[in-house]
């Protein structure tokens, strides 16, 4: 770890590959159409985790990409021109505005692939900060921020883009009530895909994860089965379809091995949805694919309704944050934790505490 002394706070940023830098900055000052927001809380998502490792080679590369972009905050300061948000307000950092008409996307009525959120996303526009959540504050686009409901923690609020990027993935797979789906990977994204799937309907929901403690965890959380990858996958399936395989299969590990194994899983006709990004190149039957007729649907991110569902979603109670809550650090623990997670730590969902460090 590196740290520069010429700035009023600490930002945690990674560089690439094996790189990390604690470095101080200058405190952020309003912008036109922006907002100042204290960040109570912040998510180390798995997109940082593979920066780390994979930086310099990954497509995800920071920079330009930000790490830190699962958070909460209070806004502090705000551009006086808006009038939808106030100074006080608990707000979520969420998903960029689309453009609107400009691009295809948007003249088609899907926003959520915009190209100016694809750009935004990834730190190509020209409102993207320089630094993400893990610092004490930040300035960001007003426009991409939703007040926090008063049932809402601030872990559950830290939590929220994940549970939403999961809620896109479900909201797109066209699953219907009594669906038979199968989750492949319990980490944060499998496990809020699980409790999503749970909640638009989904009759059994077996969740495929080498690890007993996950397996336990996606158990509590609503699995109503839970196996091992491999045969014992595959024999459960079997089981519980009576051979002909599940309708919806999530591949949220983000694993090469897995894409191929979702073809065993799923019945004749049925969907794979990917949503786990892996970093590397993975090799496929296609000919099984074909045989089975098996569609492909694909998500990455969210949009403002996917958050919205999300949040309403634990509002509720049908989506648990807090049994998925491993630790909370703080700041200057951020670059040790973040190795241990790269090495293997077994560990579901950390989050770091700006405001806690010295």
């Amino acid at each position: 770890m590196t740290l520069e002394q010429d700035g009023d706070m600490k930002t945690g940023l990674i560089l690439g590959t094996g790189k990390f830098e604690l470095r101080e900055v200058d405190n952020p000052v309003v912008r036109k159409g922006g907002a100042v927001v204290a960040i109570s809380l912040c998510g180390i998502c798995g997109s940082d985790i593979g920066a780390y490792k994979h930086g310099d080679d990954s497509p995800f590369a920071y920079p330009p990409a930000v790490c830190g972009h699962e958070w909460c905050g209070v806004i502090e300061d705000l551009d006086p021109e808006i009038d939808y948000l106030a100074v006080g307000d608990r707000v979520i950092f969420s998903a960029p505005p689309p453009c609107g008409t400009n691009c295809t996307a948007c003249r088609q009525g899907k926003y959520s692939a915009c190209s100016s959120i694809v750009a935004a996303f990834f730190g190509q526009d020209g409102f993207s900060p320089n630094s993400g959540g893990f610092a004490p504050r930040q300035c960001v686009d007003a426009r991409r921020l939703i007040r926090m409901p008063d049932e809402i923690s601030d872990i559950e609020g830290a939590m929220a883009e994940p549970a939403s990027v999961a809620s896109h993935c479900v909201r797109r797979s066209g699953l219907l009530t009594g669906d038979r789906v199968a989750v492949i990977g319990a980490g944060p994204i499998g496990l809020f895909t699980l409790q999503a799937a749970a909640a638009s309907g989904a009759q059994d929901i077996l969740v495929i994860e080498p690890s007993a403690t996950r397996r336990e965890l996606a158990r509590q959380l609503g699995a109503t089965h839970v196996c091992a990858p491999g045969r014992e996958a595959t024999e459960c399936i079997g089981d519980i379809t009576r051979g002909l395989g599940v309708d919806q299969v999530f591949e949220c590990a983000g694993v090469a091995a897995t894409l191929q194994d979702a073809t065993t899983y799923v019945r004749q006709r049925g969907t794979v949805n990917l949503l786990g990004l892996s970093g590397v190149k993975a090799a496929i039957d296609t000919d099984s694919w074909l045989v089975k007729e098996i569609a492909i649907q694909t998500s990455l991110g969210f949009d403002k309704a996917d958050m919205e569902a999300a949040l309403v979603n634990m509002t509720n109670g049908s989506i648990n944050t807090k049994s998925m809550l491993t630790d909370t650090i703080p700041l200057e623990n951020l670059e040790s934790t973040i190795k241990e997670i790269s090495n293997g730590r077994d560990s579901v969902k950390i989050l770091v505490d700006p405001r806690d460090i010295s």
